[in-house]
């Protein structure tokens, strides 16, 4: 059982985070009358006046609680994913200028190539959330991603060759690569060439290449560690919409996910310019590009520490719940559970056409979101001229507009009072595409359609099927929807979407 004791000198509070364990503690308040003197309380009277019932105290705790510390490690996970928007702009830069001489299209497949390995670990992540609880999936996701995230500003060194230097030789050409790369040809070879891919393919052989290739080439070390962020980083989002199902009721669910997920706008809002003026800096000799990954990297290791004493993984876990709200949760929750019915974890397959609905709506938001994120500065100053710290700037605008528009659309699509099998409201959930085809018009329209309807989409799932259920289908909804970000591999066919 984890405590983290935080003291409050004049009124002697204290307030116990505890995180995993079999069996609950009793929070160590000093009796239930003095419960007006919790510090959590204290924060509870400030940002809401109204008196509140048992349920809706409950949830203004958990919210408390819960939601601020969520929003931080998701400003960190898109943090880690389009900081190198901002870093392509000196990336691109001769080595001469502290640059690495990167295409465009180098850059577009290594933006890409995230997604390849994102969603691997997007379903075991979220199912080990429901069968073992989040605190330690979160705590491998946070520092292994934060890790891969830092050493991407060390590709080129010396430092990424020693690094890759362990690799055992492979040859590229030996009978058994080669009887195993023809048989690869001839089932998949004839597709690609129907795609326009000239000769034959070399899967095997190409893999040994790439491997014996990494301690001295760039770009391929670019590859490889934006493959393995994408590969821890996979599970946090889906792992984190499953957690919050855990927390709270059907009713209450899309407000919490909705101020989570506010961390996507407001990530964009202040990481495009903070790496904007790292893109300045020149400290121990190492150029400002590279200290936008290992700063923005650092955080999410230093966070994933952090999670062990902040997040409990269920609320009869929480010693910071007293017993009369604790108990409430847990009986609602079970009965919610309950209500939706048992079912085995395939059983998402009969709900197999909302999962095709909703992975057809996130390939069509997805097309526009990170085409548009992941090289939004690159296209500003290629279109005005701009500097690097002002392009940053100004890619930022439409955030501010996107992070209005997402809450409110929230707020709007589930009330307060909304059940289990209600649906969303249709007209919210169209503003998505209906901006994204207005793509032409001023950046703020596209900030906003951007990021307004995915509260709503992402609360579907968990909706609609069942909470284990939803550990599948959500991620499998993502998983889909990876494949479109990839065809956007150089900066020209970037900027035509």
């Amino acid at each position: 059982m984890w405590f983290h004791r935080l003291g409050v000198a004049r009124h002697k509070v204290a307030c116990h985070f505890a995180a995993g364990g079999p069996a609950a503690r009793e929070p160590m308040n000093r009796d239930a009358s003095n419960d007006s003197e919790r510090l959590d309380d204290r924060c509870m009277a400030i940002v809401w006046r109204s008196p509140a019932s048992l349920a809706e105290r409950t949830r203004r705790r958990v919210t408390l609680h819960l939601v601020p510390y969520l929003f931080f490690l998701y400003i960190l996970a898109y943090l880690d994913r389009v900081n190198v928007a901002v870093a392509e702009l000196k990336m691109v830069a001769p080595p001469s200028q502290g640059g690495m001489g990167f295409s465009r299209s180098v850059i577009g497949f290594g933006m890409g190539i995230f997604f390849w390995g994102y969603w691997i670990l997007e379903i075991p992540s979220t199912v080990s959330v429901v069968r073992w609880g989040a605190r330690w999936v979160f705590v491998r996701i946070l520092i292994l991603w934060g890790i891969c995230a830092a050493l991407v500003g060390t590709i080129g060194t010396p430092f990424a060759s020693h690094m890759f230097g362990w690799l055992a030789h492979v040859p590229e050409h030996s009978p058994a690569i080669d009887s195993v790369d023809r048989v690869l040809d001839a089932v998949f070879g004839g597709g690609m060439r129907l795609v326009g891919r000239a000769g034959t393919i070399h899967p095997l052989g190409g893999s040994a290449r790439f491997l014996a290739s990494l301690h001295d080439n760039p770009a391929y070390q670019f590859y490889f560690l934006r493959f393995m962020l994408g590969f821890f980083e996979g599970g946090f989002f889906p792992s984190v919409i499953v957690y919050l199902s855990h927390w709270f009721r059907a009713e209450d669910r899309a407000k919490a996910i909705a101020s989570f997920m506010a961390a996507i706008p407001l990530s964009s809002m202040l990481g495009m310019p903070l790496s904007g003026l790292l893109l300045g800096v020149n400290w121990f000799g190492l150029a400002g590009w590279r200290w936008i990954f290992i700063v923005e990297g650092i955080a999410p290791v230093l966070a994933g520490f952090a999670t062990l004493f902040f997040l409990p993984s269920r609320p009869q876990h929480a010693a910071w719940l007293p017993p009369d709200e604790r108990g409430w949760l847990v009986g609602e929750l079970e009965r919610e559970h309950a209500a939706k019915g048992g079912g085995s974890h395939w059983a998402w397959l009969h709900h197999l056409g909302i999962v095709l609905l909703l992975t057809l709506v996130y390939f069509c938001l997805n097309v526009t979101s990170y085409g548009l994120s992941m090289f939004m500065p690159a296209i500003i100053k290629s279109q005005s001229g701009t500097s690097n710290r002002a392009a940053s700037a100004l890619a930022a605008l439409p955030y501010v507009m996107a992070l209005i528009a997402m809450l409110f659309c929230c707020a709007t699509t589930f009330p307060t009072t909304i059940g289990p099998t209600d649906p969303p409201r249709l007209p919210t959930m169209l503003m998505k595409p209906m901006a994204d085809a207005a793509a032409v018009a001023p950046r703020n329209i596209v900030g906003i359609g951007q990021n307004a309807g995915r509260c709503a989409y992402m609360h579907v799932p968990t909706q609609k099927i069942m909470i284990t259920i939803g550990s599948s289908a959500t991620p499998l909804v993502r998983l889909a929807a990876q494949i479109p970000r990839l065809q956007k591999t150089s900066g020209t066919a970037t900027c035509q979407i």
